[in-house]
């Protein structure tokens, strides 16, 4: 085979992957979806499934439309955008499947499964041991066109760490406190695909499977676990439940923590342009697990993670409310062209220098503080105090950020 045309074959064979890629997964729903309801024979899922087929079939053809006008703009596109349709279908599948199953003749199995997702909630598992490294290698290529190339994402030391000598004789454990939430924290994943990220390169002491030293753990909402399907995704990725049982387990291992002190709150202040809000002056108790564990607290900030998407401020007390009560995130929001894809804004993740919380304990106990709220006190403050620093110095590394504050609440 010629040169000429091995190199006009391979372009084909990209934008027929890409294509696979992106309306594959969807497709094979769509299908799963027009088969139960031939099945079901309910007249309100028969009009949904047409009017899912019939736009499905009109996006096809303008899709074909744009890739005979416009081949080379649609497959740098849907080479961008693909990785959000493989992530984002689970979620869509699982949610549009229970919502047809409730106006169909199987509205018990709907409720089967909602008692079932709801019990999973209220089930706390402990357990770490779902975490498998070789699904995070996996994942981790598969994510660096996007930490790389669609915002993109880079991983910073904090300026005023410039002595390596503290990093490579560090040997603790640590918890790395991830500021601000966001709406997908999408600066965390740095933390959990090393490689792409350059994290590794950046902090070789720090790279997983090293010595003692296993992979990240992270913790978020217990909701997120729970979705069929998708939890096994996450939960093999080092994903688990962000109660104090659990991370009270996870931190009594070899491996590194992550989680986000603001939590769900946190969410609800995402698309401020000039001001972060970071919610940390109530918030004690990573500074407890961090005390009890013996481990280190390392602050991270995500510069450009809160104007991802834009928050829609309707109702926002009220959602709040529910979300706090419910720990299910209400938050409404959108991206580009009202969609679910965040906007292109470049995210700086600056690393901060990792805090001794067992020195600070133990020189208020030579002090003669013995009260435990008091030192808690003390750690809080010598944190909030770093969290600043890193804000103010780093800042700049950001350009939308000169004129922007950071408040805390």
């Amino acid at each position: 085979m010629s040169k000429s045309s091995s190199s006009s074959i391979v372009p084909f064979i990209s934008t027929i992957s890409t294509i696979c890629t992106i309306f594959g997964v969807p497709m094979l729903v769509i299908t799963l979806l027009c088969a139960f309801i031939a099945i079901s024979f309910s007249p309100i899922l028969l009009v949904v499934g047409m009017v899912i087929v019939t736009g499905f079939s009109i996006t096809m053809f303008v899709a074909a439309l744009m890739f005979v006008a416009f081949p080379q703009t649609c497959r740098k596109c849907l080479k961008r955008l693909r990785l959000w349709f493989v992530f984002l279908t689970p979620f869509h599948a699982v949610f549009v499947m229970v919502l047809c199953l409730c106006f169909s003749f199987y509205w018990g199995l709907a409720l089967g499964i909602c008692i079932f997702m709801h019990g999973e909630v209220l089930w706390d598992r402990s357990t770490i041991e779902y975490r498998k490294q070789y699904v995070v290698d996996v994942m981790d290529r598969i994510a660096e066109p996007v930490l790389r190339e669609y915002f993109p994402i880079r991983v910073c030391r904090d300026v005023r760490w410039k002595d390596d000598g503290d990093e490579k004789r560090h040997r603790r454990r640590l918890i790395f406190c991830f500021h601000p939430h966001g709406i997908y924290a999408f600066g965390l994943f740095t933390l959990v695909f090393r490689r792409s990220s350059g994290f590794d390169t950046i902090f070789p002491s720090l790279k997983a499977e090293r010595g003692n030293r296993k992979g990240l753990l992270v913790g978020v909402a217990s909701a997120l676990l729970h979705v069929p399907v998708v939890h096994l995704m996450f939960s093999y990725l080092g994903f688990i439940p962000a109660s104090r049982k659990t991370m009270k387990n996870a931190c009594s291992s070899d491996h590194d923590v992550a989680l986000i002190p603001g939590g769900i709150k946190e969410m609800f202040t995402s698309g401020d342009s000039d001001s972060d809000v970071v919610y940390i002056k109530r918030r004690r108790g990573f500074v407890r697990l961090a005390m009890s564990s013996g481990r280190d607290l390392v602050p991270v900030f995500s510069f450009g993670e809160s104007r991802t998407f834009t928050s829609v401020k309707a109702f926002r007390s009220i959602r709040e409310a529910v979300s706090r009560r419910f720990r299910v995130s209400l938050q409404l929001f959108h991206g580009r062209w009202f969609t679910l894809i965040p906007y292109r804004v470049p995210i700086y993740v600056v690393v901060g220098k990792p805090i001794d919380v067992s020195s600070i304990r133990n020189r208020l106990l030579r002090d003669g503080v013995t009260d435990e709220e008091k030192i808690v006190d003390e750690v809080h403050r010598v944190y909030v105090s770093e969290l600043v620093a890193l804000f103010d110095a780093n800042k700049h590394l950001h350009s939308g950020y000169t004129r922007t504050r950071l408040v805390l609440t």
